[in-house]
């Protein structure tokens, strides 16, 4: 949970975060089931393993059937999840990932915060949003169930879901304008919400007190109750058929066998510290600030210790909770580099250790607004644990682990929230989630593909246009990928995509939107970002009399009247009847150096669409003929001369390393990319020295300094949205090759990011 030596004493959520220490403080009078450690034979272990795995899916399935909140029922906006007695998790379920990450937090609290008299019984439910103990922001709401076996505590089952409105000063709950907690929705602290079976009557009128829609509140507040009690039941027959030592026994077989499976990939990787940087802007609105925000992985033996420190202090609406950190933290471990566990993530998280810088953007203490979190905070955060995950694990030398790497998720989430009045006078708010959509990363091996999902949940699905068009006052006018939106590299990122709106007999305000000006989504070895999130509002369009015409726009440029950009956290804006909305939603970035690509796949890219034919010159290097087949010579004298200008153009290194004379051949790998032998860094292409790995070899490459705008067509001068001038695109080259190693954005006062140190500048065992 905590590195030795981090002082867990004030981490009781009332200031600080609540993080526990080796052991719980739980009432004497609370009975724990604390036995299951027998052997098992295989073949039951089997049947309980598959039956609590399905038990989560069951209890997703409840949730869908019966919750009546888009975001759930389209977008799998939940988790679900399994316990111990003490907390532990057994399974979580393959709906939204870093969820799960929090939800020990919340049983524990309840362990040592609600024991004690009146205490914890057999039917009851406790329900909680508070971020300091445990949620992404107030509207992620946990509902907490015991399940008790002959008057014992035996283990817990937990609900997870988005709430479509919890209150505060906005719309939907994504407060950008909250300046503090006291503008956000209020965070509740653990109680209960079901008393012996039966929902609180009292309580549940607190809870809906604060919902501009309490009906729906109330409705999925029973689905997630539903859910629970399905899972509970499922429980209690294995308990019934196999009895509790037997169904306990598996529970924990299962969480020590996911933290074997662990450290069986952790003995593959050398010790090593890396290193990822985001910049966030625009902390609250009016504001036009740039904010650090940095996460370091350090691999100690077979312990994963993550930090924040480099993070600047917490300010405006821009927080993320220590909670929502954690569990977007080990979101990728599950997702990528462990899929085979099915969730089974307790083991994992024995091996993660957090140690976190309190009062920072990552990790705020009580008082900041943290609303936002789930667009503005948690997504960065996940892609910024894949950027470092992915590093690490391309330190391995086996070539295998290396299919674990896709180049992060997007580091922003891209959507809409509209509220209003329908065409039947009632009210409504709208998370628009065709972000879900998605795109995923490149690997070492081939492309990301546009299109097909986000990493972070892997049963989302895009919403249906029909489902939101019955749902609220809007018709679509178009939804499509774009091209050149792919992150280029040796293997490019999946595309990103642009939807565009109408309201349709009915009232729309645009409650909240995301727009960013800094890329957020890096890739990873030379590979460039992924694309950003724009929202616009088109005034007083010929939309109406295009319908007329039985013509369907499809782009802005095709509306006439007046485009309005939106800037982010600015107050939610009016959309009128003749107004069209479009924003996009981002792609993922690259793998490797752009000029590394072969040709053939870029030509194939330009026949498909997803890369223009001069992007396909300008980036990659490629010249096609009228044919759009590839002009070989052409191409060949066009990357060369690429080269001769990346070295041109950038500021000769300070250190100058050694030529390796063992070659590419012989070294230790990162990526391809780095050859790495005898504790010394150099170039994988040709064998240029870098340096000493156990320190920051980027001082020993070619670095150009230049626009943002260079990292791609999607990109705007930062200046737009910002009020500073520092924020700079960084290409790190081989001194000596030209080819590109890193692309990273950082301000001009800023120290160059460490994003590779292996300790002892070591390989990884085995590696010649």
């Amino acid at each position: 949970m905590v590195p030795e030596g981090f002082d867990t004493s004030g981490w009781d959520s009332k200031f600080l975060p609540y993080i526990t220490g080796e052991t719980l403080d739980i009432d004497d009078g609370l009975d724990l089931h604390t036995g299951g450690n027998d052997p098992v034979d295989a073949i039951t272990h089997e049947v309980v393993r598959y039956s609590l795995w399905n038990a989560t899916i069951e209890h997703g399935k409840t949730i869908e059937k019966l919750a009546v909140s888009p975001i759930t029922l389209e977008t799998r906006d939940f988790q679900v999840t399994i316990l111990t007695e003490l907390g532990e998790p057994i399974f979580y379920g393959p709906f939204l990932q870093y969820f799960s990450g929090w939800t020990d937090l919340n049983v524990r609290y309840v362990l040592e915060n609600r024991s004690a008299d009146p205490g914890i019984h057999d039917g009851d439910t406790f329900l909680s949003n508070d971020p300091w103990i445990g949620t992404g922001h107030q509207p992620d709401v946990n509902f907490l169930t015991p399940i008790f076996w002959e008057g014992e505590l035996f283990c817990w089952v937990v609900t997870s879901a988005h709430q479509n409105d919890l209150g505060g000063v906005v719309p939907g709950s994504f407060c950008q304008t909250a300046t503090d907690i006291f503008h956000d929705p209020t965070p509740l602290p653990p109680f209960k919400i079901v008393k012996a079976g039966k929902v609180d009557p009292q309580m549940e009128e607190l809870y809906r007190r604060h919902s501009r829609m309490p009906v729906h509140l109330s409705l999925d507040l029973r689905s997630a109750i539903a859910g629970n009690n399905h899972t509970k039941k499922i429980i209690l027959g294995l308990i019934e058929k196999y009895g509790a030592s037997t169904v306990k026994s598996s529970m924990r077989k299962i969480i020590d066998t996911g933290e074997q499976a662990f450290v069986d990939k952790l003995e593959k990787i050398p010790d090593g510290t890396w290193r990822e940087r985001v910049f966030m802007e625009r902390a609250f609105t009016g504001d036009s600030g740039t904010y650090r925000v940095e996460l370091e992985l350090e691999k100690k033996g077979t312990n994963l210790i993550f930090r924040n420190r480099g993070t600047e202090e917490q300010s405006g609406c821009i927080n993320v909770p220590f909670a929502a950190w954690r569990g977007c933290a080990v979101t990728p471990i599950a997702v990528l580099l462990l899929p085979e566990l099915m969730g089974a993530v307790g083991g994992v998280l024995r091996r993660c250790q957090f140690e976190p810088t309190p009062g920072t953007i990552t990790c705020p203490t009580y008082g900041a607004a943290v609303s936002p979190a789930g667009t503005y905070g948690n997504e960065m955060a996940i892609s910024m644990a894949q950027s470092v995950m992915d590093k690490m694990i391309l330190s391995s030398e086996d070539r295998e682990l290396w299919e674990s790497v896709v180049t992060p998720t997007h580091a922003h989430w891209m959507f809409n929230v509209i509220a209003g009045t329908t065409q039947r006078d009632e009210f409504f708010i709208g998370p628009m989630l065709d972000g879900v959509i998605g795109s995923t990363g490149a690997t070492p091996f081939r492309d990301g593909q546009g299109g097909d999902g986000w990493v972070g949940c892997p049963t989302a699905q895009g919403p249906n246009v029909e489902f939101y068009e019955q749902s609220w006052p809007i018709l679509y006018l178009y939804r499509k990928e774009q091209t050149d939106s792919a992150g280029p590299g040796k293997f490019r990122g999946g595309s990103g995509g642009v939807i565009a709106y109408t309201p349709h007999k009915g009232d729309v305000s645009l409650a909240t939107c995301t727009v960013y000006g800094i890329p957020k989504t890096h890739g990873i070895l030379g590979g460039y970002p992924g694309t950003r999130t724009e929202t616009k509002i088109v005034r007083e369009t010929n939309v109406r009399k295009q319908f007329a015409d039985g013509k369907a726009p499809e782009g802005i440029d095709e509306l006439g009247g007046k485009i309005e950009p939106q800037i982010d956290k600015d107050p939610p804006a009016p959309v009128g009847a003749d107004d069209v909305v479009e924003w996009w939603w981002c792609s993922t970035g690259g793998f490797g150096d752009p000029l590394d690509r072969d040709p053939s796949l870029v030509a194939d890219d330009v026949r498909s669409g997803a890369v223009s034919e001069g992007m396909a010159e300008k980036m990659y290097g490629v010249v096609l003929d009228g044919a759009t087949s590839v002009d070989g010579d052409a191409t060949e004298a066009k990357r060369r001369r690429i080269r001769e200008e990346r070295l041109a153009s950038a500021k000769v290194p300070e250190k100058n390393g050694t030529r390796a004379t063992d070659g590419r051949e012989d070294g230790a790998q990162i990526g391809g990319y780095v050859s790495v032998r005898n504790g010394e860094a150099s170039c994988a292409g040709c064998s240029q020295g870098f340096g000493p790995m156990d320190e920051n070899f980027k001082h020993y490459l070619a670095v150009e300094e230049t626009s943002v705008t260079e990292a791609g067509p999607f990109f705007v001068d930062p200046k737009l949205y910002v009020d500073d001038e520092r924020v700079r695109l960084y290409r790190s080259y081989c001194p000596n090759c030209a080819t590109l190693l890193s692309v990273t954005v950082s301000r001009t006062d800023d120290e160059v990011l460490a994003e590779f140190e292996l300790a002892g500048g070591q390989p990884s065992d085995g590696a010649p």
